[in-house]
C-alpha cells in the first residue's frame, strides 16, 4: 500500500445477505467511501445469477456488448500491456474487459483479476501486474 492507495478494510458491514456469497471483509482501496472494489464474492454471485450468459446480463447495452440486466454497463475496454519496450499497447478494446480483484496473487509480481467478453467469462486468475485492468468500485451492501 502506498499513501495514494491505502488499503482500507470496512469491518463494520458484516451483511450475510445473498447466501453468505458476500466477505463481511471489503477492500476499499481506491474506491471512495461506501464503495469497495469488487471481490471474488460478488462475482461469483453474478455468475450464478446469470447462468452461462453472465457476459449477455453484465455488459452495456448502449455499447453493444450486452443487455445490462443487471445494471453493471460493463464496457469493453480491453487492457494495457507493458511489455517492457517501444511496443507496449492497449488491446482488445471493443472485444474484452479485464478488472483487477481485491486480492494478492502468490507474488508479489502478479494480481488476480477477472475477465469479461462477449462470450466468456472467467474469474479469480493471477496474470503480471505489467497489464493495466480497469477496477469495478461497487457500493458497500
Amino acid at each position: 500500500a502506498s499513501e495514494k492507495c491505502p488499503n482500507k478494510f470496512d469491518y463494520s458491514n458484516k451483511n450475510e445477505k445473498l447466501d453468505g456469497y458476500i466477505n463481511f471483509l471489503q477492500h476499499q482501496g481506491i474506491c471512495p467511501d461506501g464503495w469497495h472494489v469488487m471481490n471474488e464474492d460478488v462475482w461469483t454471485l453474478l455468475s450464478e445469477m446469470s447462468g452461462s450468459d453472465v457476459a449477455y446480463y453484465m455488459g452495456s447495452k448502449v455499447a453493444g456488448f450486452g443487455s445490462n440486466d443487471y445494471g453493471l454497463s460493463i464496457l469493453p475496454t480491453g487492457y494495457w500491456i507493458d511489455y517492457g519496450n517501444e511496443h507496449n499497447k492497449f488491446d482488445e478494446i471493443k472485444v474484452q474487459s479485464q478488472f483487477w480483484m481485491p486480492q494478492q496473487a502468490d507474488t508479489d509480481l502478479k494480481a488476480y483479476m477477472t475477465s469479461v467478453s462477449r462470450k466468456n467469462f472467467s474469474r479469480n486468475f493471477p496474470v503480471s501486474k505489467k497489464y493495466g485492468n480497469s477496477i469495478r468500485c461497487v457500493k458497500n451492501y
